[in-house]
Parts: structure tokens; sequence; C-alpha cells
């Protein structure tokens, strides 16, 4: 499958690449709850200032907490390196929190968005979501950056 230049002009739907096919979001809408996973301060301010309905966590015991006790998310963006680049955070990854999700399946219908930097750690994250959640999709926190700013 081709995958095909997103236009900036076209950023209210645009295509992200899951799993098994295409699939168009609608996240320009500011009123969508989300959930965050992140640790860069600058990343969690642009996500505020679009999604200002945003629960947040910057490790993946906080962020397990936070996702077992609320069921409003309609979209959930998880990063991988919680410790900066390519480092472990001190209470564990995104991959961890992917690993919670799956065991207790959780939030498996809510569209799940890996934003990280780190390819390889997006793509495992990914994988280990793919079996119990319906729509996961590996975006950079860039590719995302463009596409909305």
């Amino acid at each position: 499958m081709k995958q095909k230049r997103i236009n900036k002009y076209n950023r209210k739907d645009f295509v992200m690449w899951g799993k098994n096919a295409c699939v168009v979001y609608d996240l320009w809408l500011e009123n969508k709850m989300i959930f965050l996973l992140e640790d860069d301060k600058n990343r969690i301010k642009w996500f505020r200032k679009h999604w200002p309905n945003m629960l947040h966590a910057d490790n993946p015991v906080d962020g397990l907490r936070i996702l077992q006790e609320n069921d409003d998310f309609e979209f959930i963006f998880l990063d991988h390196d919680l410790g900066g680049a390519y480092t472990r955070g001190p209470q564990g990854d995104g991959i961890d929190l992917a690993k919670d999700m799956a065991r207790l399946q959780l939030h498996t219908n809510v569209k799940v968005i890996v934003h990280s930097l780190n390819p390889v750690g997006a793509r495992n994250i990914a994988n280990e979501l793919a079996s119990t959640h319906d729509d996961v999709a590996v975006l950079s926190f860039i590719e995302l950056k463009y596409l909305i700013d």
C-alpha cells in the first residue's frame, strides 16, 4: 500500500497507517478527552494546547492508575522513552504500560497513537497492543506536530 503525502490543509482528517490498513482520524476537535503518557515538558504543553481535556502521566505506574480510574478517553497517546532519549524512566517506559493495557485489556476500543521518536520502541508498543486493541497506530511526535500545527 503506497502512503500518500499528508497535506497540512487537510489536517482535520489525516491518514495514519495502523496494524492492518489506513485509518482516518479526526483529531482536530479540542473537546476530545485524551490520555497522554509523556515525560517531556514541552510536548506536554503542546498536547495541552491542542487537547485541554487531557489527563497526563509521566510514568507507567501513574498511567495505569489513571487508565483504570477513567473510561472517557477517545484517544490514548503513548511515548516509549520516559527517561529522556532512548533512556528508560525510573518507573519504567511506555512498553510497560502497553503490557499492562494488553494484559488487563484496558480501553481496547479506544484509538491508541504511539507518538514516540524511538522507532523501535514505538513499534514494540504497537506490537504489544496489536492482539488486544482495535486501533493502534504509530505516528512520531514530529509527524503529529506537522499534521496538527
